[in-house]
C-alpha cells in the first residue's frame, strides 16, 4: 500500500522535485526562469500557500513554503504540471519531464528547521561547486529578493503559443514564515547561515584545488545533458527536519498514531462503512470520495 500524505494547515514544507533521468530539462535560460516563476506565483496563487524561498537547479529545484489552508498537493500539481506541459512545448518534446514517482516534501518542525531549509535552498548552486557565490546563479532564485514584497512576472513572449486563457503575468510573493515576527529577524539570521555555508565550500575548494564550473561552463551545457557523476544510492526520504532530538521523536510518534487510525479508517471504508471518520490530515480520501474527515 501507498504510504498516504498527511496535509495539515499552516504546516512549513521543503519541497525537491528532479527531472527525468537527471536532464538539464531546467538548464538556465530566460524561458526557464519565467516558466517556472510564472507558475510557481499562479500555483501560489491559487491554493494560498506562502513562497519563503526558491532555487531552481539545472535538473531539479528545492522550495520552501507554508501551507496555510492543507493544499499542498495541489500547489505542486498546478506548478509541476505547467511547467512540464510549458518547457516540454518549447522543446518540442512529448517524453516524462519528471522522475518517476512522486515529489519529496519534508515537513518542517522548528523554526530553526525553517531557517535551515531556507539556507540550504539558497546555498545550492555553491554547494554543488557551479558558482562561488549565490548571486552569481542565473536560474530563478529568490535570493536577493525581500521578504514580504512581490513582483510581477511576464509569461516569455517566445511560448506565446502556448500561453492560450492564461493572464499575461503573475504576481510572484516571496513571504516572511510564520515561525518568524518579522521579515529583519529571519534576514539577519539567514545572511549569517549563508556565510557560514559559502565560505566553508569556498575554504574547502581552495584546500582541494578545485575550481567553481562557472555560468558560461553551465550554459555550454545541453538541456538534453545529465552529470557525468553516477546518482546517489536511492535512500530514504526523510519525512521530518528539526535539530532537537524531542521535537524529531514527538513528530515521529504523532505521525505513527495518525497512519494507525488512518490504516483502520481505510479499512472500515473498503468494508462498506461509508461515514467512517479519517484523521484529520487525510487528503486523497477526501479529494476522490469526499470521506469524512476530523477537523482536529
Amino acid at each position: 500500500m501507498t504510504i498516504p500524505r498527511r496535509i495539515l494547515p499552516h504546516t512549513s514544507w521543503l519541497i525537491t522535485r528532479r527531472c527525468s533521468e537527471r536532464r538539464f530539462f531546467l538548464l538556465p535560460s530566460h524561458e526557464t526562469a519565467k516558466v517556472f516563476e510564472y507558475a510557481l506565483a499562479r500555483a501560489a496563487r491559487i491554493t494560498g500557500v506562502q513562497l519563503h524561498a526558491w532555487m531552481v537547479m539545472s535538473n531539479h529545484y528545492h522550495l520552501v513554503c507554508t501551507d496555510p489552508c492543507g493544499r499542498l498537493p495541489e500547489f505542486v500539481r498546478l506548478l509541476n504540471s505547467l511547467v512540464a506541459r510549458a518547457l516540454n512545448f518549447h522543446y518540442k518534446r512529448k517524453e516524462s519531464f519528471w522522475k518517476s514517482g512522486s515529489y519529496s516534501a519534508v515537513q518542517l518542525c522548528s523554526k530553526s528547521a525553517v531557517l535551515d531549509k531556507i539556507a540550504y535552498t539558497l546555498a545550492n548552486p555553491v554547494v554543488d561547486g557551479l558558482v562561488p557565490w549565490v548571486s552569481h546563479w542565473k536560474g530563478a532564485h529568490s535570493f536577493g529578493m525581500e521578504f514580504d514584497t512581490e513582483h510581477r512576472v511576464l509569461w516569455p513572449v517566445s511560448l506565446s503559443g502556448f500561453r492560450k486563457s492564461m493572464p499575461e503575468a503573475e504576481t510572484l510573493r516571496l513571504v516572511t514564515p510564520p515561525s518568524y515576527s518579522t521579515a529583519a529577524e529571519i534576514l539577519a539570521a539567514l545572511r549569517e547561515e549563508l556565510d557560514e555555508r559559502t565560505t566553508a565550500i569556498k575554504a574547502q575548494f581552495k584546500a582541494e584545488r578545485r575550481r567553481f564550473l562557472g555560468m558560461n561552463a553551465v550554459w555550454a551545457q545541453s538541456w538534453e545533458d545529465a552529470p557525468s557523476t553516477p546518482a546517489c544510492s536511492g535512500g530514504i526520504s526523510p519525512r521530518f527536519a528539526t535539530k532537537d532530538p524531542g521535537v524529531l521523536r514527538q513528530a515521529v510518534r504523532q505521525w505513527r498514531a495518525w497512519l494507525s487510525a488512518y490504516r483502520l479508517a481505510l479499512l472500515a471504508f473498503r468494508e462498506g462503512v461509508r461515514d467512517v471518520v479519517f484523521p484529520a490530515g487525510t487528503y486523497l480520501m477526501k479529494q476522490r470520495y469526499d470521506v469524512v474527515v476530523a477537523t482536529s
